[in-house]
């Protein structure tokens, strides 16, 4: 390989000539010195500057402490926003007791629940009545708790075919624009174990009751 500044050399075609020939293949030798090719800057240049170099000083220094050395290791420099967050998965190493009212952030204790028991009352009398509407527009008791034997379970209550309007159930005051509407012929079953009143717009409309009680 000739030496800087040195001969030229010859090519095939003995012409002057400061490329190398191998051999095999020609090679073009290029020296730039520190900042001549602007692109790629200078070591000196700072973060501000708009050079390779430059850029990456400036990359570099975005980088929080913990990446700016050999070991690459997983941080979060900042909380994160305020908003509807998901993150994956989230593990609890430990279950501490937890004070719904505390203002630090604890780990909360889930215990085993124990096995759920789910009590069923079974219906052990039934008592139907009819019940024709006294008083147009009026609220009325359609029967007493004091009149069934144990305590109400359930109501079946149709609303009689021949009515010639809808009637309302609901609690006591209810009237045309209250409470849950049967048509004529239509039927209503509610687990309910409080009193009902209805509300008719005729008094010749009835309703068909069956009341369903535990002892």
């Amino acid at each position: 390989m000739p030496q800087q500044n040195g001969r030229l050399n010859t090519d095939l075609d003995n012409k002057l000539t400061s490329s190398y020939y191998d051999g095999a293949k020609w090679h073009m030798f290029m020296k730039a010195l520190n900042g001549d090719i602007e692109a790629l800057g200078s070591t000196t240049d700072p973060a501000t500057a708009q050079t390779v170099i430059g850029l990456l000083k400036a990359l570099i220094a975005k980088l929080p402490s913990t990446l700016q050395n050999d070991a690459i290791k997983a941080a979060i420099t900042t909380a994160l926003p305020a908003g509807t967050n998901k993150i994956g998965s989230v593990d609890i190493a430990n279950n501490p007791t937890v004070r719904v009212d505390s203002a630090t952030p604890v780990n909360v204790s889930i215990a085993q629940p124990s096995v759920l028991q789910i009590a069923k009352v079974s219906p052990t009398n039934m008592k139907s009545v009819v019940k024709s509407a006294e008083s147009a527009n009026t609220s009325e008791l359609i029967i007493s708790l004091s009149s069934v034997q144990g305590r109400i379970v359930e109501y079946i209550i149709t609303a009689d075919a021949t009515n010639t309007a809808s009637v309302y159930i609901g609690e006591n005051g209810i009237d045309s624009t209250k409470g849950i509407p049967l048509a004529p012929g239509q039927q209503l079953r509610l687990e309910y174990g409080k009193e009902l009143y209805f509300c008719a717009q005729n008094t010749t409309d009835k309703i068909r009751v069956t009341v369903i009680s535990a002892t």
